[in-house]
């Protein structure tokens, strides 16, 4: 894909499940940009910001404790028929209607080897029973699960069609061609005897979970268990489409098939298990980009290998799982005995409240926020934070909107765990606390705000290896950094999510650079990207759509908005790290000019993290005067510098 000049701000949020050895989380707080557009709030907009740290107190001042409020019944129903959220009648704007519901798929005649016969054999009542088809499905909606720490020896990793002229030389301890682009065609390499181009093989047991391309071409092949012939084949573009596909919407989307046009992005997120290995081909090299995402298990797991054919008993468990994935806004595993905290308060200019103070242990399950204020922008001007077990440093600080996946303008949408209506925001991560979970709201804008808040929590022990929801954000107003960092922490937890919000400041195409994701202090990423849209499950640009896993809430096409928010959730396809996780996004616009950028990231935890270990000013939020976009029209950056560069250290 071509780069093309280009600046843009960025708000990028990710959440983390984490828990273990003490860590920190570090994002760079960037040097303060220019004055204002169109219908500022503020007219003066200082070149030297002080420390963001030195804005926000990590602690407000004291006031007013919640009010508990118990509702006898849940608000949601348990699965197999959830109830949707009652204060909220938004039609999504996503392509999936609250009323579609999940049919069987049609028979298919695909071209393929049948699978060659299982050799496992009865299993003895002493071994486990092996992992089958609705366990995997089940996967795709629990939330639960990722409240609580990943088995050992669990690793995620992707294959792609990144250039491969980016390499690490561990001999000289440095990285070469690091800023190459173009990342279409490339395969890891081309079967001499037939031809076929390696695009993933990976030593099971594992799954793949997500299958993305731009421009997907020919035939894609699946060997399992070690088949000589394909176990699998299918017409790669046949794979995405709604009418042709073998497997059921909402798992495969492609943008031309479902909102028209002409593009081709494609995703597909049907679990595809094997119990020993899993080889994926195309037929010959074509030019074209992919990714295929998977986890692997310990060897002592044992999978059942993908099929097709599907008995009654799984069948009923996709089902299930796609109408809940066709209904999104509903929380996927509805709770009995949910007990609320509900605030409707006017917040004066400054003004601070606890609008929950709960004592544990206990989990928040459900979070919804409602804000209205004269402020231009003022959902980034009312500050949200959250503190766990009587820490003096909130584990969650982000602006509502920025928190909620929409940064902007409040546009609705509807994902799996997060979303926006016209009465109530959504969030359904799981928030677990040991001793006690005090939420506070602030007002940092220059009129009153309106909130309305309700927070529904579930009283009782945690399980073995809970952890803590955390959420940060930040703002850098320019940066030239070519691997910006989204987020750079120590300790154990899971990777769930990403949200980039691009203020792009003198039009054209603002993306391009490639996710890279480093597990455990690994100097090769196990994620490596082909660009910035791609991450987010669109290609050739982005534009607004909403999906369960991914989207982009802003309206209308990124040639034609300069303000974009975008996010992807990994809730089957967690990341899971023991002891340290890197993520960075390329950022090919400081080849061209200065990077305006706002980065947020909120994720979760399992301790109380050390106060001194978390304190740093470049993990803190920015202040208010340097959340509203203060450039004008006109507004080009100071020249750039930029170099490509090793990587530096993640300690």
């Amino acid at each position: 894909m071509r780069v093309e000049r280009a600046l843009y701000t960025i708000l990028a949020l990710s959440w983390i499940l984490w828990q273990g050895a003490p860590g920190t989380a570090q994002q760079n707080a960037g040097d303060p940009g220019s004055a204002t557009g169109a219908a500022v709030v503020s007219s003066t907009a200082s070149v030297d910001v002080p420390s963001a740290s030195a804005q926000v107190p990590a602690q407000p001042a004291p006031v007013p404790a919640a009010t508990q409020v118990p509702v006898p019944t849940a608000t949601h129903t348990p699965l197999p028929t959830p109830t949707p959220t009652p204060t909220s009648t938004t039609t999504p704007t996503s392509t999936f209607t609250s009323t579609a519901t999940y049919t069987s798929t049609p028979t298919f005649t695909v071209t393929s080897t049948p699978t060659p016969t299982s050799t496992f054999t009865p299993t003895p009542t002493s071994t486990p029973t092996p992992l089958g088809a609705a366990h995997f499905y089940d996967r795709l909606i629990d939330l639960d699960r990722l409240a609580t720490l990943e088995q050992p020896g669990v690793a995620a990793k992707q294959f792609s069609s990144y250039n491969r002229e980016s390499r690490y030389d561990p001999d000289k301890d440095e990285y070469i061609g690091w800023d190459a682009n173009g990342d279409a065609g490339y395969y890891i390499r081309v079967e001499p005897d037939t031809g076929e181009a390696v695009m993933a093989e990976m030593e099971g047991p594992g799954c793949i979970w997500r299958i993305w391309s731009a421009n997907p071409k020919g035939r894609i092949r699946f060997y399992f268990d070690g088949a000589t012939t394909p176990s699998l084949e299918f017409d790669f573009n046949d794979l995405f489409s709604k009418d042709k596909s073998p497997f059921p919407r909402p798992l495969v989307w492609q943008r031309r098939a479902d909102l028209g046009g002409d593009n081709p992005a494609s995703n597909c997120y049907m679990p595809i298990p094997f119990a020993k290995s899993c080889k994926v081909t195309s037929d010959k090299a074509h030019r074209q980009y992919y990714h295929i995402g998977y986890s692997l298990f310990p060897k002592d797991t044992r999978v059942s290998t993908f099929r097709l054919e599907r008995t009654p008993e799984e069948e009923a468990a996709l089902q299930r799982v796609c109408n809940v994935l066709l209904q999104p806004g509903v929380d996927p595993q509805g709770a009995d005995g949910l007990q609320w905290v509900e605030k409707a308060e006017s917040l004066a200019p400054g003004q601070s409240l606890a609008v929950a103070d709960l004592k544990g242990p206990g989990t928040i399950r459900q979070l919804f926020a409602k804000l209205a204020s004269q402020d231009r922008y003022a959902r980034r001007k009312v500050l949200l934070q959250i503190f766990w077990d009587g820490n003096e440093i909130p584990a969650v600080e982000a602006p509502i909107g920025d928190f909620f996946g929409e940064a902007w303008q409040e546009n609705p949408y509807k994902s799996l765990p997060m979303g926006i209506g016209d009465d109530l925001n959504y969030c359904f991560w799981r928030m677990p606390f040991h001793q006690s979970a005090r939420v506070v709201v602030t007002n940092q804008g220059e009129h009153p705000a309106n909130l309305h808040f309700k927070a529904g929590w579930l009283p009782g022990d945690l399980p073995a290896g809970a952890t803590l929801f955390h959420a940060r954000w930040r703002r850098d107003i320019s940066s030239s950094e070519f691997d910006y960092p989204i987020l750079d922490c120590t300790g154990s937890g899971r990777l769930v999510g990403a949200v980039l919000y691009p203020d792009n400041l003198v039009g054209g195409w603002w993306g391009e650079g490639d996710e890279k994701i480093y597990v455990d202090g690994e100097k090769f990423p196990s994620f490596f990207g082909t660009g910035s849209e791609d991450y987010f499950g669109d290609a050739w640009g982005i534009r607004d759509f909403a999906n369960p896993y991914h989207g982009c809430s802003s309206k209308g096409d990124w040639e034609k908005v300069r303000r974009q928010s975008l996010y992807r959730w990994h809730i089957a396809d967690d990341i899971p790290f023991a002891q340290s996780l890197r993520f960075t996004m390329e950022n090919y616009a400081a080849h061209h000019a200065g990077l305006p950028k706002n980065i947020s990231a909120p994720w979760l935890t399992g301790i109380r993290l050390p106060v001194e270990r978390i304190s740093s000013s470049l993990f803190r939020s920015a202040s208010e005067s340097r959340r509203d976009p203060r450039f004008p029209e006109r507004w080009m950056p100071n020249p750039p510098v930029f170099e490509s560069r090793p990587l530096p250290s993640s300690k």
